[in-house]
C-alpha cells in the first residue's frame, strides 16, 4: 500500500506557506453576496447567492462548515471545511479561495476558469 502523507504535505504547502490558521472567517468577508444584486431578496435559497458567516458558506442547497482559514496576501483567503448537501447525510471535505476586491464590494470564490464573481448584498 502506497503512502499518500508526502502528497498531501506537497499539495498543502503553497495553500498554508507557514500562515497561521484561523478557526473563523475574517468580518470582511461576512454578509450575503449575489451574482445579480436584484436577487439579493431571496438570500442563500437562490442558487445566485451566497451568504458567508464566521463559521459556515452557505450556497444554493450546501453548507460548507469551516474547519479553519488561512488569510493570503492582503484580501485573499483559503477555506478548508466539510460540505453537506440539503437533503443528504453525507459530508466530503472541501476547499475553496475567496478573494476580496473593488475595496470588498466583489467577492470572487474559486480560482481560473471555475472561480465567480459576486456582489455584496445591502444588509
Amino acid at each position: 500500500m502506497r503512502r499518500m502523507v508526502p502528497i498531501l504535505l506537497v499539495l498543502a504547502a503553497p495553500v498554508l506557506g507557514g500562515a497561521t490558521r484561523q478557526t473563523t472567517i475574517p468580518a470582511d468577508f461576512i454578509g450575503d453576496w449575489s451574482s445579480a444584486v436584484e436577487r439579493c431578496a431571496a438570500g442563500p435559497a437562490d442558487n445566485a447567492n451566497i451568504r458567508i458567516g464566521p463559521r459556515e458558506i452557505q450556497e444554493f442547497g450546501t453548507r460548507l462548515a469551516v474547519r479553519y482559514v488561512v488569510k493570503q496576501g492582503a484580501s485573499g483567503l483559503f477555506v478548508d471545511g466539510h460540505l453537506t448537501v440539503t437533503g443528504s447525510r453525507q459530508r466530503s471535505h472541501t476547499a475553496t479561495r475567496l478573494e476580496l476586491l473593488e475595496g470588498g464590494a466583489v467577492l470572487n470564490v474559486g480560482e481560473g476558469e471555475d472561480s465567480g464573481r459576486y456582489m455584496r448584498c445591502k444588509p
